[in-house]
């Protein structure tokens, strides 16, 4: 937009080179609040989609876990802090649900449960054709926390497709995937 260009003329430039930290510092710079939680830039929330479009377009495995939630938070529309500095953006960013999805397969729980989070509290309906085939696997994730996760973002966004998936986890081991399957269905 206008405003992210008028703002950081170079923008996409910088995030074309340099390390994922360099990188990282652009998204940063773009989301600075001052002291009344506010941006200063106009900048949209396409600007904010197209940037991480194009941090997580080799699939995000160069940044830190930090650096990962992060992303996830900003797209959940939440207030992060990274290094101690508080950063917010001002609304959902359910557009960017597809760029974020490949974070599902990181190998850190963490970054997968965060990626959940971001796609559950946005209004994802309208990827989850996409992202549904991503989240199934997550199903039978070792770490209950993913598991919980991915039922709650299916239960709340998927279509009725795949109710006989949940249903079978009605009879899992573990009460607290019972509870939560009972929820989805």
């Amino acid at each position: 937009s206008a405003g992210l260009e008028s703002a950081f003329p170079d923008v996409y430039e910088k995030l074309g080179s340099g390390d994922c930290n360099g990188r990282f510092k652009v998204l940063l710079s773009v989301l600075k609040i001052d002291r009344e939680n506010q941006t200063p830039y106009k900048v949209t929330v396409n600007d904010v989609k197209q940037l991480i479009e194009e941090l997580l377009s080799k699939g995000g495995g160069e940044f830190s876990e930090e650096q990962k939630v992060a992303i996830c938070m900003i797209v959940a529309g939440e207030t992060f802090a990274i290094r101690d500095e508080r950063r917010r953006w001002r609304a959902e960013i359910p557009e960017a649900v597809p760029a974020i999805a490949g974070l599902l397969q990181d190998d850190s729980e963490t970054v997968r449960v965060s990626a959940l989070y971001a796609i559950s509290d946005v209004d994802a309906k309208d990827y989850m054709k996409d992202v549904t085939p991503k989240i199934l696997p997550l199903l039978k994730d070792k770490s209950t926390d993913v598991r919980k996760r991915s039922l709650r973002t299916l239960g709340k966004h998927g279509d009725e497709d795949i109710l006989p998936i949940i249903k079978e986890l009605l009879g899992d081991d573990d009460p607290s995937i019972r509870q939560e399957a009972k929820q989805a269905v």
